[in-house]
Protein backbone atom coordinates (compact mmCIF):
# COMPACT_ATOMS: atom_id res chain seq x y z
CA UNK A 1 0.00 0.00 0.00
CA UNK A 2 1.35 3.42 -0.99
CA UNK A 3 2.14 5.80 1.81
CA UNK A 4 0.06 8.95 2.16
CA UNK A 5 1.66 12.37 1.99
CA UNK A 6 1.09 12.82 5.73
CA UNK A 7 2.88 9.53 6.47
CA UNK A 8 5.81 10.61 4.32
CA UNK A 9 6.07 13.83 6.35
CA UNK A 10 6.09 11.87 9.61
CA UNK A 11 8.74 9.47 8.28
CA UNK A 12 10.88 12.41 7.17
CA UNK A 13 10.69 13.99 10.64
CA UNK A 14 11.68 10.72 12.33
CA UNK A 15 14.59 10.29 9.90
CA UNK A 16 15.85 13.80 10.56
CA UNK A 17 15.26 14.07 14.33
CA UNK A 18 15.00 10.44 15.41
CA UNK A 19 12.01 8.98 17.19
CA UNK A 20 9.64 11.86 17.91
CA UNK A 21 6.12 12.45 19.16
CA UNK A 22 4.83 13.17 15.64
CA UNK A 23 2.18 10.62 14.72
CA UNK A 24 -0.79 10.37 12.43
CA UNK A 25 -4.12 11.04 14.11
CA UNK A 26 -5.15 7.50 13.13
CA UNK A 27 -2.34 6.01 15.25
CA UNK A 28 -3.80 3.49 17.76
CA UNK A 29 -1.68 5.01 20.54
CA UNK A 30 -3.75 8.20 20.32
CA UNK A 31 -7.02 6.39 20.93
CA UNK A 32 -8.50 7.48 24.25
CA UNK A 33 -9.72 4.65 26.44
CA UNK A 34 -12.71 5.20 28.67
CA UNK A 35 -13.45 3.47 31.97
CA UNK A 36 -17.10 3.36 32.95
CA UNK A 37 -17.81 5.03 36.29
CA UNK A 38 -20.24 3.63 38.84
CA UNK A 39 -22.85 6.26 37.89
CA UNK A 40 -24.97 5.48 34.83
CA UNK A 41 -25.98 9.13 34.50
CA UNK A 42 -22.35 10.29 34.57
CA UNK A 43 -21.40 7.68 31.95
CA UNK A 44 -24.20 8.92 29.69
CA UNK A 45 -23.20 12.56 30.20
CA UNK A 46 -19.53 11.89 29.42
CA UNK A 47 -20.40 9.43 26.61
CA UNK A 48 -18.41 6.55 28.04
CA UNK A 49 -17.00 7.40 31.47
CA UNK A 50 -13.65 8.82 32.56
CA UNK A 51 -10.77 8.86 30.03
CA UNK A 52 -7.39 7.40 30.90
CA UNK A 53 -4.47 9.80 30.70
CA UNK A 54 -6.67 12.87 31.19
CA UNK A 55 -7.25 15.30 34.06
CA UNK A 56 -10.63 15.31 35.81
CA UNK A 57 -11.66 17.92 38.38
CA UNK A 58 -14.36 17.17 40.94
CA UNK A 59 -15.44 20.47 42.48
CA UNK A 60 -18.18 21.08 45.00
CA UNK A 61 -19.35 22.55 48.26
CA UNK A 62 -18.79 20.73 51.57
CA UNK A 63 -20.68 17.46 52.14
CA UNK A 64 -21.55 16.89 48.47
CA UNK A 65 -20.05 13.38 48.37
CA UNK A 66 -16.72 14.17 46.68
CA UNK A 67 -14.53 11.91 48.82
CA UNK A 68 -17.11 9.10 48.83
CA UNK A 69 -17.26 9.34 45.03
CA UNK A 70 -13.45 9.07 44.83
CA UNK A 71 -13.42 5.93 47.01
CA UNK A 72 -16.16 4.43 44.84
CA UNK A 73 -14.17 5.08 41.65
CA UNK A 74 -10.95 3.69 43.12
CA UNK A 75 -12.78 0.44 43.87
CA UNK A 76 -14.18 0.42 40.33
CA UNK A 77 -10.76 0.93 38.69
CA UNK A 78 -9.22 -1.80 40.86
CA UNK A 79 -11.96 -4.23 39.87
CA UNK A 80 -12.07 -3.42 36.16
CA UNK A 81 -8.39 -2.85 35.35
CA UNK A 82 -6.62 -4.80 38.07
CA UNK A 83 -4.03 -2.02 38.38
CA UNK A 84 -2.81 -0.38 41.59
CA UNK A 85 -4.26 3.02 42.42
CA UNK A 86 -2.85 5.99 44.34
CA UNK A 87 -4.67 8.31 46.75
CA UNK A 88 -2.83 11.47 47.82
CA UNK A 89 -4.90 12.25 50.89
CA UNK A 90 -3.94 15.72 52.10
CA UNK A 91 -6.99 15.79 54.38
CA UNK A 92 -5.89 12.56 56.15
CA UNK A 93 -9.54 11.49 56.16
CA UNK A 94 -9.24 7.94 54.79
CA UNK A 95 -8.80 4.80 56.85
CA UNK A 96 -8.76 1.10 56.01
CA UNK A 97 -12.21 0.26 57.36
CA UNK A 98 -13.91 3.16 55.60
CA UNK A 99 -12.19 2.30 52.32
CA UNK A 100 -13.33 -1.31 52.64
CA UNK A 101 -16.98 -0.24 53.00
CA UNK A 102 -16.78 1.18 49.46
CA UNK A 103 -15.20 -1.99 48.07
CA UNK A 104 -11.60 -0.70 47.93
CA UNK A 105 -8.83 -3.28 48.18
CA UNK A 106 -6.38 -1.66 50.67
CA UNK A 107 -3.57 -4.01 49.58
CA UNK A 108 -3.77 -2.58 46.04
CA UNK A 109 -4.06 1.09 47.04
CA UNK A 110 -1.10 3.37 47.77
CA UNK A 111 -1.94 6.20 50.20
CA UNK A 112 0.20 9.28 50.75
CA UNK A 113 -0.34 12.05 53.34
CA UNK A 114 2.01 14.76 52.03
CA UNK A 115 3.32 17.25 54.60
CA UNK A 116 3.64 19.99 51.97
CA UNK A 117 2.13 20.88 48.61
CA UNK A 118 5.44 20.62 46.76
CA UNK A 119 6.26 17.16 48.12
CA UNK A 120 2.83 15.78 47.24
CA UNK A 121 2.91 17.16 43.71
CA UNK A 122 6.48 15.99 43.03
CA UNK A 123 5.52 12.45 44.00
CA UNK A 124 2.44 12.64 41.80
CA UNK A 125 4.59 13.65 38.80
CA UNK A 126 6.97 10.74 39.39
CA UNK A 127 4.11 8.24 39.59
CA UNK A 128 2.60 9.50 36.33
CA UNK A 129 5.92 9.35 34.46
CA UNK A 130 7.30 6.04 35.74
CA UNK A 131 4.46 3.82 37.01
CA UNK A 132 1.51 2.05 35.44
CA UNK A 133 -1.53 2.97 37.52
CA UNK A 134 -5.27 2.86 37.15
CA UNK A 135 -6.12 6.09 38.87
CA UNK A 136 -4.27 8.84 40.73
CA UNK A 137 -6.56 10.87 42.99
CA UNK A 138 -5.71 13.96 45.05
CA UNK A 139 -8.13 14.76 47.89
CA UNK A 140 -7.91 17.66 48.03
CA UNK A 141 -5.94 20.48 46.39
CA UNK A 142 -7.43 23.10 48.71
CA UNK A 143 -5.99 21.44 51.84
CA UNK A 144 -2.41 21.18 50.53
CA UNK A 145 -0.11 23.76 52.10
CA UNK A 146 3.03 25.21 50.45
CA UNK A 147 6.32 24.80 52.31
CA UNK A 148 6.54 28.52 53.11
CA UNK A 149 3.19 28.30 54.88
CA UNK A 150 4.02 25.11 56.78
CA UNK A 151 7.28 26.64 58.06
CA UNK A 152 5.40 29.40 59.85
CA UNK A 153 5.86 29.29 63.61
CA UNK A 154 8.93 26.99 63.50
CA UNK A 155 11.50 29.52 64.59
CA UNK A 156 11.04 31.45 61.36
CA UNK A 157 10.25 35.11 61.10
CA UNK A 158 7.00 34.34 59.31
CA UNK A 159 3.75 34.08 61.23
CA UNK A 160 0.35 32.65 60.35
CA UNK A 161 -0.82 36.19 59.57
CA UNK A 162 1.82 36.71 56.88
CA UNK A 163 0.64 36.23 53.31
CA UNK A 164 2.59 34.97 50.33
CA UNK A 165 0.75 36.50 47.43
CA UNK A 166 -0.29 33.87 44.88
CA UNK A 167 2.44 31.44 46.03
CA UNK A 168 0.07 28.47 45.78
CA UNK A 169 -1.24 29.58 42.39
CA UNK A 170 2.30 29.82 40.99
CA UNK A 171 3.16 26.36 42.28
CA UNK A 172 -0.05 24.85 40.90
CA UNK A 173 0.42 26.44 37.46
CA UNK A 174 3.96 25.04 37.25
CA UNK A 175 2.70 21.64 38.41
CA UNK A 176 0.03 21.46 35.70
CA UNK A 177 2.52 22.34 32.97
CA UNK A 178 4.81 19.56 34.19
CA UNK A 179 1.84 17.20 34.58
CA UNK A 180 0.87 17.69 30.94
CA UNK A 181 4.46 16.94 29.92
CA UNK A 182 4.51 13.80 32.13
CA UNK A 183 1.28 12.52 30.57
CA UNK A 184 2.74 13.05 27.09
CA UNK A 185 5.97 11.32 28.11
CA UNK A 186 4.08 8.27 29.37
CA UNK A 187 2.09 8.08 26.14
CA UNK A 188 5.26 8.34 24.02
CA UNK A 189 6.74 5.46 26.03
CA UNK A 190 3.82 3.26 24.99
CA UNK A 191 2.14 3.24 28.42
CA UNK A 192 -1.41 4.22 29.24
CA UNK A 193 -1.12 6.91 31.93
CA UNK A 194 -3.61 6.91 34.79
CA UNK A 195 -6.76 8.94 35.09
CA UNK A 196 -5.92 12.00 37.19
CA UNK A 197 -8.79 12.99 39.52
CA UNK A 198 -8.32 16.16 41.55
CA UNK A 199 -10.81 17.18 44.22
CA UNK A 200 -11.38 20.89 44.70
CA UNK A 201 -13.57 23.13 46.82
CA UNK A 202 -15.33 26.24 45.62
CA UNK A 203 -14.75 29.60 47.22
CA UNK A 204 -16.42 32.90 46.38
CA UNK A 205 -14.14 35.42 44.69
CA UNK A 206 -15.20 38.99 45.48
CA UNK A 207 -12.92 40.60 42.90
CA UNK A 208 -14.97 42.59 40.42
CA UNK A 209 -18.54 43.79 40.38
CA UNK A 210 -20.19 40.37 40.78
CA UNK A 211 -18.93 37.59 43.08
CA UNK A 212 -17.81 34.47 41.24
CA UNK A 213 -16.97 30.96 42.37
CA UNK A 214 -13.37 29.93 41.88
CA UNK A 215 -10.87 27.18 42.74
CA UNK A 216 -8.25 27.34 45.45
CA UNK A 217 -4.85 27.54 43.76
CA UNK A 218 -5.39 29.89 40.86
CA UNK A 219 -7.43 30.17 37.68
CA UNK A 220 -4.92 28.19 35.60
CA UNK A 221 -6.61 24.96 36.70
CA UNK A 222 -9.64 25.84 34.62
CA UNK A 223 -7.59 25.62 31.43
CA UNK A 224 -5.59 22.45 32.08
CA UNK A 225 -8.51 20.16 32.96
CA UNK A 226 -10.10 17.93 30.35
CA UNK A 227 -13.23 17.40 32.41
CA UNK A 228 -14.60 19.52 35.27
CA UNK A 229 -17.64 18.26 37.17
CA UNK A 230 -19.56 20.39 39.64
CA UNK A 231 -21.17 18.54 42.55
CA UNK A 232 -24.08 20.36 44.20
CA UNK A 233 -26.92 19.79 46.59
CA UNK A 234 -30.38 20.16 45.00
CA UNK A 235 -31.23 23.85 44.73
CA UNK A 236 -34.60 23.47 46.44
CA UNK A 237 -32.98 22.13 49.61
CA UNK A 238 -31.05 24.00 52.25
CA UNK A 239 -28.15 21.55 52.43
CA UNK A 240 -29.67 19.21 55.00
CA UNK A 241 -32.98 18.03 53.60
CA UNK A 242 -31.26 16.33 50.68
CA UNK A 243 -29.60 13.70 52.87
CA UNK A 244 -30.69 10.15 52.23
CA UNK A 245 -32.80 8.71 55.02
CA UNK A 246 -34.23 5.45 53.63
CA UNK A 247 -33.60 2.94 50.90
CA UNK A 248 -36.90 3.51 49.06
CA UNK A 249 -36.89 6.64 46.89
CA UNK A 250 -39.96 8.87 47.06
CA UNK A 251 -41.23 11.34 44.46
CA UNK A 252 -38.84 14.07 45.63
CA UNK A 253 -35.83 11.78 45.24
CA UNK A 254 -35.23 11.59 49.00
CA UNK A 255 -34.20 8.23 50.44
CA UNK A 256 -35.25 7.35 54.00
CA UNK A 257 -34.45 4.62 56.48
CA UNK A 258 -36.28 5.50 59.66
CA UNK A 259 -34.46 8.56 61.09
CA UNK A 260 -30.96 7.47 60.06
CA UNK A 261 -29.19 9.43 57.34
CA UNK A 262 -27.15 7.02 55.27
CA UNK A 263 -26.02 9.05 52.27
CA UNK A 264 -26.36 12.11 50.09
CA UNK A 265 -28.06 13.13 46.86
CA UNK A 266 -25.70 14.71 44.32
CA UNK A 267 -26.66 16.94 41.40
CA UNK A 268 -23.78 17.14 38.92
CA UNK A 269 -23.04 19.31 35.90
CA UNK A 270 -20.23 19.10 33.35
CA UNK A 271 -19.10 22.73 33.47
CA UNK A 272 -16.21 21.93 31.14
CA UNK A 273 -15.60 18.91 28.93
CA UNK A 274 -13.13 18.15 26.15
CA UNK A 275 -14.37 14.58 25.77
CA UNK A 276 -18.11 15.20 25.33
CA UNK A 277 -20.56 18.10 25.04
CA UNK A 278 -20.46 20.17 28.22
CA UNK A 279 -23.26 21.69 30.33
CA UNK A 280 -24.91 18.28 30.71
CA UNK A 281 -26.59 17.62 34.05
CA UNK A 282 -27.78 14.66 36.08
CA UNK A 283 -28.11 13.30 39.60
CA UNK A 284 -27.24 10.21 41.59
CA UNK A 285 -27.32 9.01 45.19
CA UNK A 286 -24.28 8.01 47.22
CA UNK A 287 -24.89 5.72 50.18
CA UNK A 288 -22.19 6.17 52.83
CA UNK A 289 -23.20 3.09 54.82
CA UNK A 290 -25.21 -0.06 54.17
CA UNK A 291 -28.97 0.05 54.46
CA UNK A 292 -30.65 -1.47 57.50
CA UNK A 293 -31.80 -4.55 55.59
CA UNK A 294 -28.36 -4.97 54.03
CA UNK A 295 -29.63 -4.89 50.44
CA UNK A 296 -28.15 -1.51 49.47
CA UNK A 297 -24.33 -1.46 49.87
CA UNK A 298 -22.29 1.75 50.32
CA UNK A 299 -21.55 3.60 47.11
CA UNK A 300 -23.56 4.98 44.22
CA UNK A 301 -27.15 3.72 44.16
CA UNK A 302 -27.09 2.06 40.74
CA UNK A 303 -30.55 0.48 41.13
CA UNK A 304 -32.18 3.92 41.24
CA UNK A 305 -30.32 4.97 38.08
CA UNK A 306 -31.23 1.72 36.31
CA UNK A 307 -34.91 2.45 36.86
CA UNK A 308 -34.77 6.12 35.89
CA UNK A 309 -32.65 5.71 32.77
CA UNK A 310 -34.15 2.33 31.93
CA UNK A 311 -37.57 3.97 31.60
CA UNK A 312 -36.08 6.90 29.67
CA UNK A 313 -34.39 4.65 27.07
CA UNK A 314 -37.33 2.19 26.86
CA UNK A 315 -35.31 -0.65 28.38
CA UNK A 316 -37.86 -0.86 31.21
CA UNK A 317 -41.50 -0.56 30.19
CA UNK A 318 -43.72 1.70 32.25
CA UNK A 319 -47.49 1.53 32.01
CA UNK A 320 -49.03 3.80 34.60
CA UNK A 321 -47.72 2.57 37.94
CA UNK A 322 -46.58 -0.77 36.51
CA UNK A 323 -42.93 -1.41 35.67
CA UNK A 324 -41.78 -4.43 33.70
CA UNK A 325 -38.54 -5.87 32.33
CA UNK A 326 -38.67 -9.24 30.58
CA UNK A 327 -40.41 -11.61 33.03
CA UNK A 328 -40.26 -9.16 35.96
CA UNK A 329 -43.43 -7.08 36.34
CA UNK A 330 -44.46 -5.25 39.50
CA UNK A 331 -46.94 -2.62 40.60
CA UNK A 332 -45.04 0.36 41.99
CA UNK A 333 -41.45 1.53 41.93
CA UNK A 334 -40.67 0.36 45.47
CA UNK A 335 -41.54 -3.25 44.68
CA UNK A 336 -39.59 -3.15 41.39
CA UNK A 337 -36.57 -1.69 43.14
CA UNK A 338 -36.70 -4.35 45.86
CA UNK A 339 -36.58 -7.09 43.22
CA UNK A 340 -33.57 -5.45 41.54
CA UNK A 341 -31.66 -5.22 44.83
CA UNK A 342 -32.10 -8.97 45.16
CA UNK A 343 -30.97 -9.66 41.57
CA UNK A 344 -27.63 -7.87 40.89
CA UNK A 345 -27.17 -9.78 37.60
CA UNK A 346 -30.41 -8.26 36.34
CA UNK A 347 -29.19 -4.77 37.28
CA UNK A 348 -26.00 -5.39 35.31
CA UNK A 349 -27.96 -6.53 32.28
CA UNK A 350 -30.26 -3.48 32.37
CA UNK A 351 -27.23 -1.20 32.69
CA UNK A 352 -25.60 -2.65 29.57
CA UNK A 353 -28.81 -2.38 27.59
CA UNK A 354 -29.09 1.29 28.59
CA UNK A 355 -25.57 1.92 27.25
CA UNK A 356 -26.43 0.15 24.01
CA UNK A 357 -29.64 2.17 23.63
CA UNK A 358 -27.72 5.40 24.30
CA UNK A 359 -25.03 4.51 21.74
CA UNK A 360 -22.18 4.29 24.25
CA UNK A 361 -21.61 0.59 23.62
CA UNK A 362 -22.09 -1.10 20.23
CA UNK A 363 -25.25 -3.06 19.50
CA UNK A 364 -23.06 -6.15 18.99
CA UNK A 365 -22.79 -6.22 22.79
CA UNK A 366 -26.10 -8.08 22.84
CA UNK A 367 -25.49 -10.32 19.82
CA UNK A 368 -21.76 -10.78 19.33
CA UNK A 369 -19.95 -13.69 17.65
CA UNK A 370 -17.21 -15.50 19.51
CA UNK A 371 -14.22 -13.23 20.01
CA UNK A 372 -11.11 -13.40 22.15
CA UNK A 373 -10.47 -10.26 24.25
CA UNK A 374 -7.06 -8.72 23.80
CA UNK A 375 -6.62 -7.10 27.17
CA UNK A 376 -8.40 -5.63 30.14
CA UNK A 377 -10.04 -7.00 33.23
CA UNK A 378 -13.17 -9.00 32.38
CA UNK A 379 -16.51 -8.81 34.08
CA UNK A 380 -18.89 -11.77 34.16
CA UNK A 381 -22.43 -11.07 33.06
CA UNK A 382 -25.32 -12.70 31.22
CA UNK A 383 -27.01 -11.58 28.01
CA UNK A 384 -29.43 -12.82 25.38
CA UNK A 385 -28.40 -14.54 22.19
CA UNK A 386 -29.61 -13.48 18.74
CA UNK A 387 -32.92 -15.26 19.20
CA UNK A 388 -33.65 -13.22 22.29
CA UNK A 389 -34.60 -16.25 24.33
CA UNK A 390 -31.46 -18.05 25.51
CA UNK A 391 -29.07 -16.62 28.07
CA UNK A 392 -25.36 -17.07 27.44
CA UNK A 393 -22.53 -16.36 29.89
CA UNK A 394 -20.06 -13.84 28.50
CA UNK A 395 -17.15 -11.76 29.68
CA UNK A 396 -17.27 -8.08 28.86
CA UNK A 397 -14.12 -5.99 28.67
CA UNK A 398 -15.14 -3.01 30.74
CA UNK A 399 -12.70 -0.56 29.12
CA UNK A 400 -14.54 1.03 26.21
CA UNK A 401 -12.82 3.19 23.61
CA UNK A 402 -14.20 6.33 22.01
CA UNK A 403 -15.22 4.35 18.95
CA UNK A 404 -16.82 1.61 21.06
CA UNK A 405 -16.60 -1.15 18.42
CA UNK A 406 -12.83 -1.41 18.42
CA UNK A 407 -12.18 -1.80 22.13
CA UNK A 408 -15.32 -3.36 23.59
CA UNK A 409 -14.96 -7.10 23.06
CA UNK A 410 -16.89 -10.17 24.14
CA UNK A 411 -16.01 -13.74 24.98
CA UNK A 412 -19.02 -16.04 24.60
Amino acid sequence: MAKSEAQKVVDGIKKQFGDSSFRLASDPSLRVERVLTQSIGLNLATEGGFPRGKIVFIAGNPATGKSSFIYNEIASYQRLLGLPCVLIDSEASSDEERLKTFGVDPSNLIVENPPTLEEGLDKALYLVRECELGILAVDSIAMMSPTRESESGKGKTKSLLDDDVAIKARIMNKFFRRLAASLNYACNQGRKPPTIILVQQWYVSKIGLYPERDFSGGAGQKYISHLTIDFRHPAKNDGGADLIERVEIDEDGIVHEEDIKVGVRVNFELIKSKISPDKRKGLFFILTQPSKDGLAPPGINKVDECIRYGVKYKVIEQNGNWLSYQDLKTNGRDSFELHLWQKPDLVEKIEHEIYVAAGILPESLLTSPEKEPKSGRKKRTSILDSSGTTEQPIEVVAVAGCDGDTTTELLV
